[in-house]
């Protein structure tokens, strides 16, 4: 039996440590609480210590005895961190020896080193102290206590604290993970899961103390307004990476989308009560209808996101539900309902991921087929361009493109060149056919070589090109036509050795305003002089 009594003493669960609790239902002072005999008070039932939300104080009457031969410092904790007010009372033979005030709207009440309120005494041997807390809360008032000794109550809170920081650990690192996705990808869908899951966070931080404690510190009313706030934009957010993850069209999502965008003005115009209750309401109603919807895909048209997503979210409502109906008294507390809405997020999460990595590898994968088709029809559209421009002979412009090309850019000045191969009918009648697409082709590429990248040249029918060069002066443009007229000669074919190719030129010179139907017929008047006087040599058009 000592081994046992010594036992309970190392933890901290001393059987004569008692709480029992009373509603308050008028406005009692602690005068008037303290003639109550303690079994006014109604026994303290761990795990059933949740009311949900109500207007009325609490009144608690705690008892903290050692029965130990050795002084004892005792914690006394209140385990919910957001209670609005604790008016803690230290007795002493009816009469109140100490008072102290906590909450979560008290300023200055919150240490650096834990995010809970809690209480410090030291019980000499053999005696008992008997302490009254008046607790008021406009959210959801939980009353779970713990009373422990020093020695065990903080490492208790460290182990606690590790899991916590473990969990926001994960939730930050894929957060991390799907905004560098979205960063890259500029894909809306990772973004709205990165917006759900910080807005998740933020609720959580908010009702766990952890946001007051580390992050905005005095700005107490942050608590309160940051809890249904942040719940409406997790649930909006929610529904946008529904719609977008599931590739949806279903109208009614907007009617969600605008639900929830009504319910944003809530925290400003409510209490908050009544704020945290519509939240509640309202991201609990999104959640079920995204699931109805993911049921309804993945029935209908065997959509695997909808799987992932059915699983996953079906996992976090549970969580979610939990905790809600926890806050609103209608479960116990326990780990489960207290932690169910930590352990549906980061199941989520993970398989949220594992489905985002499959929807970014199948995106990609698109995006590839889709670079791959549009760079094949871009080759062909280029293709099919580069035909509608030039000779399929030879390869220069075509007749349709030197028109196309002086029209889009009207020269200012410069040489019409008409050249025409001497005796090409002779060519096809004596050789053949094969030798006159080879002496076609064999000129086209001479000329084209010569010409300056200004010019313009195209194979204009049959064996007659036309060239038009740019210059300021006409002695280059004369100069090259006498040289192509020269070096044509010089131009042999390969598998006809036999065939010698000759060139007539004619010439006509242009000036602003060009007309370039004029001054083709120019060139072609002046060809045919050329010809006349005998081929082979270059004739300028004269009025």
């Amino acid at each position: 039996m000592r081994f046992l009594l010594s036992l309970f003493l190392f933890f901290g669960l001393v059987w004569a440590d008692e709480i029992r609790y009373l509603i308050d239902e008028g406005n009692t002072s602690i005068e008037e609480m303290m003639q109550k005999p303690a079994d006014a008070f109604l026994p303290y039932a761990q795990g059933k210590m949740g009311f949900g939300f109500t207007a009325q104080a609490y009144w608690l009457r705690i008892v903290v005895t050692n029965e130990s031969a050795q002084n004892q410092e005792k914690v006394i904790a209140f385990d919910y961190p957001t209670l609005d007010t604790i008016s803690m009372y230290e007795t002493q033979a009816g009469t109140v020896i100490a008072q102290e005030r906590y909450g979560d709207i008290v300023p200055n009440t919150r240490t650096q080193t834990l995010q809970i309120f809690f209480h410090t005494t030291t019980i000499a041997p053999q005696e008992t102290k008997i302490y009254y807390a008046r607790v008021t809360t406009q959210g959801s008032m939980i009353l779970e206590l713990s009373i422990d000794e020093l020695q065990n109550f903080y490492p208790k809170m460290l182990t606690e604290h590790i899991g916590h920081f473990l969990y926001y650990g994960i939730t930050l690192g894929l957060l991390i993970y799907n905004l560098f996705l979205f960063i890259g990808l500029k894909e809306r869908t990772f973004f709205y899961y990165v917006m759900f899951h910080f807005w998740f966070v933020v609720v959580q931080i908010s009702i766990n103390g952890f946001g007051t404690w580390l992050l905005w510190g005095e700005w107490l009313w942050l608590n309160t307004f940051l809890t249904p706030f942040g719940m409406v934009l997790a649930s909006l957010f929610g529904a946008l990476f529904a719609h977008h993850f599931l590739s949806l069209t279903h109208r009614f999502l907007r009617v969600v989308v605008l639900v929830n965008a009504v319910a944003l003005l809530a925290p400003f115009v409510a209490s908050f009560g009544q704020a945290t209750i519509l939240a509640i309401f309202v991201s609990s109603l999104t959640v079920i209808l995204m699931l109805g919807v993911a049921m309804y895909e993945l029935v209908r048209g065997g959509n695997q996101q909808a799987k992932y997503f059915l699983i996953a979210w079906g996992g976090l409502l549970v969580g979610i539900l939990l905790l809600n109906f926890k806050n609103s008294g209608l479960l116990p507390i326990n780990f489960v309902t207290s932690y169910g809405s930590q352990l549906g997020a980061v199941f989520e999460m993970l398989l949220i991921s594992v489905a985002l990595i499959r929807k970014y590898n199948a995106l990609q994968e698109s995006l590839t087929k889709q670079a791959v088709l549009l760079d094949q029809q871009e080759a062909y559209s280029a293709k099919l361009l580069h035909q509608s421009r030039t000779d399929p002979l030879t390869g220069v412009y075509n007749r349709r493109y030197f028109f196309e090309k002086l029209t889009q850019t009207p020269p200012t000045h410069g040489l019409f060149l008409m050249m025409d191969l001497d005796y090409f009918k002779a060519i096809n009648d004596t050789h053949g056919h094969d030798a006159g697409d080879a002496a076609l082709i064999a000129f086209a590429h001479h000329v084209a070589a010569q010409l300056p990248k200004e010019a313009i040249f195209c194979r204009f029918g049959g064996e007659e090109f036309v060239a038009f060069v740019p210059y300021d002066t006409h002695d280059t443009p004369l100069k090259l036509a006498q040289h192509l007229v020269d070096t044509t000669p010089e131009i042999r074919l390969e598998k006809f050795p036999s065939v010698h190719l000759h060139v007539t030129i004619g010439v006509a010179l242009c000036q602003a305003p060009i007309d370039i139907d004029s001054a083709l017929k120019n060139a072609d008047t002046a060809l045919y002089r050329a010809k006349v006087a005998g081929r082979n040599r270059v004739v300028i058009f004269e009025a």
